[in-house]
């Protein structure tokens, strides 16, 4: 009986609950890597350092894992390490994030694109629509193909099965997203214009995404479906299409060294340039809101203890001068696996028991897992990381 507000501090309960337990970490004494923690952040949440704001700032502090979402001028739900639902589909909550997701998305690798044109601005953007048109031609396969298996041959029924108090299925395939995603445009933008990349040529970065909208919006008026654009997580693929490209192109814009080249993820700052983070918050927010398919902001934070209070201001100030959709504030951290020790910290040997049987976590890109995992590319992608010190200077 009654609505969400009037059950206000039965929620803060719930909210404080989980908190406590992300802090008291697994069973084994790692911080949780699953299941994610994302905070949705709406109007009034920050205005003042108290009550679940205050928690969630204590809680986020020296908790590496946990995702901030905005849903201050758009609701939305969010997924994993971005993949994100806007409501701006049909117009309601209900139908645009509930029971549905996101079903496909294929990455364009930017910087071949512009290699391949030689530098040429105009060949490269038809290059570009090009792979736009063969995007959809894949992207409309596949979904036909699941289409058949799952409505035609009953692959799996449960997801036709319908929820009791709306009658609307569990899975809706007709509000789901189909995604065009990006990777590299820092380096396709050193191939179309010169050094700097993306910190130099923002704007006709924004001009490049800016074109991938156009075309979504086109599929959209030819076949009614719902249409997105990701700047892709790439945990893989950077690294794959970096190699590729080095292959063909032995002296085009790169990261990282031979048998580990990777692209820049999305639309992001290398992550060795050591740019004050406040141009990092800019960025996202001049490309996170041409990405609604899901963008994030990664602050590679390279502090062990950080401190709540300043945390909230620096999450006042992300929202004041870039406004992105989604961030985290991202360290190393090691777990012993001798006597469960965690810090926030890249250790070679555990000060309590003396161990070396330890392992190292960072985010591939979003998720959190063990350095051990990574595949080339996001190993030296995670040596070349620039960490910042951040909550001494966001008071």
């Amino acid at each position: 009986v009654g609505t969400y507000k009037d059950y206000q501090e039965e929620a803060d309960l719930i909210f404080q609950a989980v908190c406590e337990v992300s802090n008291e970490k697994a069973g084994q004494g790692a911080y949780h890597r699953f299941p994610n923690l994302l905070f949705n952040i709406r109007k009034g949440d920050l205005d003042e350092y108290k009550g679940t704001c205050k928690l969630l700032h204590e809680t986020g502090a020296n908790n590496p894992t946990i995702y901030y979402n905005n849903c201050i001028d758009l609701e939305r739900s969010t997924m994993g390490c971005r993949s994100s639902l806007p409501m701006n589909y049909r117009g309601t909550y209900e139908e645009d994030c509930v029971n549905t997701g996101n079903f496909m998305y294929n990455t364009i690798n930017l910087p071949l694109l512009a290699l391949e044109a030689d530098g040429d601005i105009n060949k490269f953007y038809d290059k570009l629509d090009e792979i736009c048109e063969i995007c959809y031609t894949s992207l409309i396969h596949r979904r036909n193909v699941v289409i058949d298996v799952v409505y035609n041959k009953h692959m799996s029924d449960f997801l036709l099965q319908k929820d009791v108090e709306t009658g609307l299925p569990l899975w809706d395939i007709d509000r789901t997203t189909i995604t065009i995603g990006y990777c590299g445009l820092n380096e396709c933008l050193e191939v179309l214009y010169g050094e700097g990349g993306v910190i130099e040529y923002e704007d006709e970065g924004v001009e490049i995404i800016e074109f991938l909208n156009k075309k979504k919006q086109e599929f959209f008026e030819r076949d009614g479906l719902r249409w997105s654009v990701i700047a892709s997580p790439s945990e893989s693929t950077a690294f794959r299409l970096g190699e590729i490209n080095r292959a063909k192109y032995p002296d085009c814009p790169i990261q990282g060294k031979e048998g580990s080249y990777y692209l820049t993820n999305s639309h992001h700052i290398p992550v060795d340039s050591g740019v004050n983070w406040i141009k990092h918050i800019e960025n996202a927010g001049k490309f996170a809101h041409l990405s609604l398919g899901g963008a994030i902001l990664h602050i590679w934070s390279g502090e062990v203890w950080s401190d709540a209070e300043a945390i909230w201001k620096l999450n006042q100030r992300i929202l004041e001068y870039g406004n992105p959709i989604f961030w985290a504030f991202s360290k190393v951290f090691t777990y012993c696996a001798e006597c469960g020790f965690t810090i926030n910290d890249k250790l070679e040997t555990c000060p309590i028991c003396g161990s070396k049987d330890l392992r190292l976590f960072d985010r591939v890109t979003g998720y959190y897992l063990c350095i051990d995992t990574f595949n080339n590319g996001k190993k030296q992608e995670f040596e070349d990381r620039h960490r910042h010190c951040i909550t001494e200077k966001a008071v």
